[in-house]
């Protein structure tokens, strides 16, 4: 995870016009496996918010504070094609 800032990793997912994501959503935890955090995650201190996008070929984490503790993060992507 990002300190206050923004990560991009390619998600691999060819979209076409016919792609439509249904769900984004993840978790990150600490080195420690002691503490977890819902993606996204909504506070009601705006600098702890934590944003997860994705796009024709990335999927982007935006955080407003020091989240480098979370070094293990997982995302979820549930897509149709048509």
């Amino acid at each position: 995870m990002p300190n206050t800032g923004t990560t991009n990793v390619a998600d691999g997912i060819t979209v076409t016009a016919g792609t439509i994501f249904t769900r984004i959503y993840g978790v990150a935890n600490n080195q420690a496996g002691t503490s977890y955090l819902p993606l996204p995650y909504a506070s009601p201190t705006a600098a702890s918010n934590i944003e997860l996008s994705v796009n024709n070929t990335n999927v982007t984490i935006v955080t407003g504070s020091n989240r480098v503790a979370y070094t293990v993060t997982y995302v979820v992507l549930e897509f149709i094609k048509f």
